[in-house]
This record gives structure tokens, sequence and C-alpha cells, in this order.
């Protein structure tokens, strides 16, 4: 689709340059001097939080989270879709997974200890073939409580370019955030 017919359609559906939805940025911005040719894509501050009870020990968090690759690995390959899961790099703060729908990079791997909770954070950059590049923040919270574990997630700074990327930030953070949330609580109640 040509930057001219995504004009076209986004003042169809009343889309204005820089317009601003519920502090989502549609993607529309005003290029070359004129509201006919917009830049079209996604970024989003909060893009997904949820949060979910997981029943195991704190103790147990730390140790997976001592080995964040074998971690990430084994959650991906619980993500509904994804198929020949193979954890390719591992490093000391990044981590490269490959799955049948392209490559997953994960860098900045930082993790912060506090009295009976474990903050997760991470940067990923998702590359589905040659259509999409996705790059978003993740922000884990694991807190002790009296059921087990409270799993907190938070994605924010979704940056999807193209009508593609914009579709998947779109329609896409409900599915992935609560796949992420389901995938995790899988794998550390086996754990």
């Amino acid at each position: 689709m040509g930057s001219l017919a995504a004009a076209r359609i986004a003042q169809r559906v009343g889309i204005r340059p820089n317009a601003q939805r519920h502090g989502v940025s549609l993607g529309v911005e005003l290029a070359g001097g004129t509201d006919r040719v917009p830049r079209k894509g996604m970024t989003v501050s909060v893009w997904f939080e949820g949060s979910g009870e997981i029943d195991c020990t704190i103790q147990q968090v730390e140790q997976a989270l001592s080995d964040p690759g074998q971690l990430f690995f084994e959650v991906v390959k619980l993500m509904p879709g994804l198929t020949d899961v193979e954890l390719v790099d591992q490093r000391d703060d990044s981590v490269t997974i490959n799955t049948n729908e392209g490559v997953m990079t994960r860098t900045g791997i930082a993790l912060d200890r506090d009295s009976g909770a474990l903050v997760l954070e991470y940067d990923e950059k998702y590359e589905a073939g040659s259509r999409v590049t996705a790059t978003t923040h993740f922000r884990e919270e694991f807190v002790d409580n009296d059921n087990g574990v409270q799993h907190r997630l938070v994605m924010s700074d979704l940056e999807a370019p193209g009508v593609l990327g914009f579709l998947y930030g779109r329609f896409g953070s409900s599915r992935i955030g609560n796949a992420f949330l389901s995938a995790t609580k899988t794998h550390l109640e086996r754990s």
C-alpha cells in the first residue's frame, strides 16, 4: 500500500495527522510538508499490561532467572504458533532465539533483586521475516505473596513500522501479552 493510499484511508476513517488516542500514536505524521503523505506504522508507550498468579516460590523464579537464555527459550517454546524454537546465541546481557516466524533478539537484560521481589527488564527486537520488525521494552515483576508469586508484565515503547506493523501493534497486544504471561506461568509451575 502506498503512502497516498494510506493517507486516503486515514482521512476516510477520521484520523488526523499526529492524532493521539488513549496515549497511542496512530503513526500518521506530516511528511514532506503535506498531510497527504503519512509515515505508516505504530509507536505506543504502554502496549500491554497484565498480571497473574504463578503457583511456585520466589526462589524458583530466581533460580530460573539465573539463566535468562534458557528461561526465554523455554517460555518461547510454549508460545502458541511458535515452533522450531532454537536458542542461537546467549551473552551476559543478550539472547537471540530463532523460531519458525523469525528472529527474536533480547538485549539489555537486567535483573533487580528487592526484598520479596524480582524485576527483569530487557528490550526485544522481533523480526518476523522481511515483513515486520517490532521493538518493545519488557518489564516483568515477580512478587512473593501468600498464594505463590504474582507476575506482572508491562510491554512498552513498541515501534513497528509499516502497515503490517500498525496491524501488529493494534491487534496483537492482548494476544501476545497474555500468551507471554501464560507461557511463563506454565514453565515456572513445571520447574
